[in-house]
């Protein structure tokens, strides 16, 4: 499995996000806490966890902190690439707002993610530290 954490504003609740994943046929835990897709391989799921905020240093925090005290943290746990990319889009949308984190160096928007991600499907954004090249540079 492959880790990557998302950075909300604090009204992109797990309640929020459950609407949208309805429609989008995306499965949930009972106490809805956990969105998740797929099995094996193919295997996603996106679950709200606080925790994640007390893990970055103090040079990262300016730059994950951008809705102040109040923005949400959900960890993204996956296997397949493509697929998780898949999952933040259409659940988050290419949101300037919305921050990536990969745990690898690579810490954008949605909205540069966004780009990125359609220009170059087969970029591995999990373990790199950049955009790729086709998507312009990286806005850390």
């Amino acid at each position: 499995m492959r880790d990557a954490f998302i950075i909300t504003p604090a009204e992109l609740s797990t309640e929020a996000l459950a609407s949208a994943a309805k429609h989008l046929s995306y499965s949930f835990t009972s106490d809805e806490r956990t969105i998740w897709s797929g099995q094996g391989d193919e295997h996603i799921d996106l679950t709200e966890d606080p925790d994640i905020a007390k893990y970055y240093g103090e040079a990262e925090k300016p730059a994950v902190q951008m809705h102040g005290p109040n923005e949400r943290y959900y960890h993204l746990r996956f296997c397949n690439v493509f697929r998780a990319g898949q999952m933040i889009l259409s659940l988050f949308g290419g949101r300037d707002d919305v921050l990536l984190d990969n745990d690898h160096g690579l810490l954008v928007p949605l909205s540069i993610f966004s780009t990125a991600f359609m220009a170059a499907p087969t970029w591995d954004w999990s373990v790199a530290e950049e955009l790729p090249r086709a998507a312009g540079p990286n806005k850390r």
